[in-house]
């Protein structure tokens, strides 16, 4: 496990969630390209699981440390996948704070 890290921001690239598209605005080529804050993305995912049309709806997103570093992140959300924070730990082993 890595130590625990501060987010500064999470900038979102694209999702094929219909919620998240229509809260944030995207693009005719489906692109959203907005920084939020990490508790404001918390919010929008567990917003976004409860309404997912399919299966789940991809997401893209790129979370951004305070130290520099960056990390680009595919999510797949669902009713079952709706916490950042405990997918970036269990499927990149990054603890964020």
């Amino acid at each position: 496990m890595s130590d625990c890290r501060k987010v500064e921001s999470v900038f979102v690239l694209w999702s094929e969630s219909k919620l998240i598209n229509e809260e944030l605005g995207c693009d005719d080529k489906g692109m959203i390209e907005k920084e939020l804050s990490f508790q404001g993305f918390e919010r929008l995912v567990d917003k976004a699981s409860k309404n997912v049309e399919a299966c789940y709806d991809k997401t893209r997103f790129e979370v951004r440390f305070e130290d520099g570093e960056n990390h680009n992140i595919r999510m797949d959300i669902n009713e079952k996948e709706s916490c950042v924070k405990s997918y970036l730990s269990r499927e990149y082993h990054l603890q964020v704070i």
